[in-house]
């Protein structure tokens, strides 16, 4: 009644979901979902935390510094797909099932089939949950 709703676009392309500022509410969603909070007429207080999986946070790097990589002209992105064409659950302790990757500075980083289709996989999964809406993937580079 006196505003300060919170709206939520659900991925699917359905109406908005508002949800009414109650006290001890507690609401969870993923924040890659459209959202905002509505104008409030009243004081309204609201307590923000956000959660990271250091997985999924080490990937977002990974997949960042490729794209950055890309963006200067220093993905070799023949290797990479190389990499991804070749089985190499055999060959994991050698280099044989491995694409040479040039880091910048001259110098090659091996990227194995394996690492490289679970990137781009989850890469896929992550533009496809964001709808296609935004850039799904953004994080500093790798460390």
């Amino acid at each position: 009644s006196h505003g300060g709703c919170l709206r939520i676009w659900p991925s699917n392309g359905r109406p908005p979901v508002d949800v009414a500022p109650r006290a001890d509410r507690l609401v969870l969603f993923i924040s890659s979902l459209e959202h905002e909070v509505l104008p409030a007429w009243r004081a309204r207080f609201a307590l923000t935390t956000w959660l990271y999986n250091k997985r999924d946070t080490a990937l977002e790097s990974f997949a960042e510094e490729l794209r950055q990589r890309k963006a200067n002209g220093q993905l070799n992105a023949k290797a990479l797909l190389q990499a991804l064409d070749d089985d190499d659950d055999d060959d994991k302790d050698d280099k044989e099932g491995c694409a040479a990757e040039s880091d910048g500075d001259g110098e090659d980083v091996m990227l194995d089939g394996q690492t490289a289709r679970k990137v781009l996989m989850e890469i896929l999964r992550r533009k496809a949950r964001a709808g296609h809406t935004r850039e799904a993937v953004a994080a500093p580079s790798k460390g």
